[in-house]
């Protein structure tokens, strides 16, 4: 977690004010025996004990209440990754850069490669979620940004891809993935992806005067995927479900469980399913899928040693056109047996007569 105004910290003092109150409003009592109300003093002291009680809690309120309200004050921010890991949904700023120089005008049968292309691009757009902004950026030589500033309008965002028209300029991936690289690291707290749509002219590489790929562009945390339009055979799959036998497991214990994975596209799949614990690969399954249908893969794995109450694992296969759907987290709740030690005296004898004996055959 971080903070966009940590100076706000400060306010963290101001929790003393409800302690300096309460010990200035204490009462101080002068007891004065007096015979007659000997009978009282049992219920008067409930009556005591009972509100130190409740003026206690009501310091614990007051406290927190000045606490929370200079946390809120210093504007706490989760990191992407972070809410990731606790199944939080993050908006992502998207850019796509198709490539429109000469080379795209290659024709297979009835289409090109830049139709092929803007095909991909629409169905990318088509997998956006709410609060998703997207980016767009023909690439040649030039960079022309279609759509500069990231936007939710993805009507627009459709109308610039398929009104994308190819140009006679060399390949040069430098000044469009330049500019993608300005966008990206424009957009605030988000998860960031830059597509590139191209045939991967080799000569579109070399970036003058510098690399693209420098500290500015790690700093971004953005992800690149190349998608080659020479290679739209290449499968597209997705994990939809993951599911277990039991939702509690036990260290040790073989967990068996089944991944639903579906292939969305002409071809047929052929994979590696990966099930991930932590960080620990604990089985690999392989996959095979016939074109337009779903297969569920059964695996199984022996939990290693954890620690904590909840195990967090992944189930994954290998990337594709449309990373995004290639992984499923899951959550368990993991058995810790309880500890148990028997205290034996110095005893001498057989160990059947001693005291602990049939306590710990019983364990």
């Amino acid at each position: 977690m971080q903070f966009l105004s940590p100076w706000m910290l400060s306010g963290l003092a101001a929790v003393a004010l409800p302690v300096i109150i309460h010990l200035l409003q204490r009462k101080r009592v002068v007891q004065i025996p007096f015979s007659t109300l000997r009978f009282l003093k049992l219920v008067q002291s409930k009556t005591a004990r009972r509100s130190r009680i409740e003026n206690l809690l009501l310091l614990i309120l007051r406290c927190l209440v000045f606490a929370l309200l200079a946390l809120a004050a210093t504007r706490p921010v989760v990191s992407p990754k972070a809410a990731n890991w606790w199944g939080g949904s993050i908006p992502r700023t998207i850019v796509l850069v198709i490539d429109n120089s000469l080379s795209m005008n290659y024709r297979t049968g009835d289409h090109t490669r830049l139709d092929a292309a803007r095909q991909q691009a629409l169905a990318i757009l088509d997998d956006l979620r709410a609060g998703d902004e997207v980016a767009v950026i023909s690439a040649n030589d030039r960079a022309q940004l279609l759509i500069a500033e990231p936007t939710v309008n993805y009507a627009s965002a459709r109308q610039a891809v398929q009104g994308l028209q190819p140009t006679q300029f060399r390949t040069d991936f430098g000044p469009a993935l330049n500019a993608a690289r300005k966008i990206v690291a424009r957009s605030q707290k988000r998860i960031r992806h830059v597509y590139l749509f191209t045939d991967n002219q080799e000569g579109g590489w070399r970036f003058e005067p510098g690399p693209i790929f420098d500290d500015t562009w790690r700093k971004t945390g953005a992800q690149l995927t190349v998608v080659r339009t020479d290679n739209l055979e290449a499968v597209n799959a997705a994990i939809t479900h993951v599911k277990f036998q039991s939702p509690f497991i036990v260290a040790g214990a073989v967990v068996r469980g089944s991944a639903t994975v579906e292939n969305f596209s002409a071809a047929e799949l052929h994979d590696l399913l990966e099930v991930r614990v932590g960080d620990q690969r604990v089985t690999q399954r392989t996959v095979d899928v016939a074109p337009g249908s779903a297969a569920e893969v059964a695996f199984e794995f022996s939990l290693p040693v954890v620690a904590g109450d909840v195990v967090r694992g992944m189930v994954s296969i290998q990337d594709d056109h449309l990373p995004e759907d290639n992984r499923q987290f899951f959550w368990l709740a993991a058995y810790q047996p309880p500890r148990v030690v028997v205290v034996e005296g110095q005893q001498v004898g057989p160990e059947s007569l001693h005291s602990g004996f049939f306590l710990t055959k019983a364990l």
